[in-house]
């Protein structure tokens, strides 16, 4: 079985299972956190923010709703401007400076928990 499956938690297909509990592993979200994948869609998806809105706040709710299909509720926009002023600050004070904080947020969106389930 490919080491992604096993990554994700799937069955083994050499044993009977036929009802499985939903699980989520730590190794779901380090994947997706460390995926070249997931690091381009982060930096595409910040690049069609920054022309979208330009104040921090419009440009979380706009690149949540693009994520989750729903816009943000008070706690959530909280969280997300929370986020954003925090990493900028962090990467405005780094010399060695990680992603830009559009990028830092799409990526950590695309590996939520919420899209990793259909309700």
């Amino acid at each position: 079985m490919p080491q992604v499956f096993r990554t994700f938690d799937a069955a083994s297909p050499d044993n009977h299972t036929p009802i499985r509990a939903q699980t989520s592993v730590p190794q779901q979200g380090l994947y997706l956190l460390n995926s070249d994948f997931v690091a381009e869609l982060a930096q595409q998806l910040a690049d069609r923010t920054e022309q979208a809105a330009s104040v921090p706040s419009a440009q979380a709710a706009w690149m949540f709703k693009q994520v989750f299909c729903r816009t943000p509720d008070a706690v959530e926009q909280a969280l997300l401007d929370e986020f954003l002023q925090a990493t900028r600050e962090n990467h405005n004070s780094n010399a060695v400076s990680r992603s830009p904080p559009l990028v830092q947020l799409a990526g950590a969106l695309l590996a939520a928990n919420e899209l990793a389930y259909i309700d």
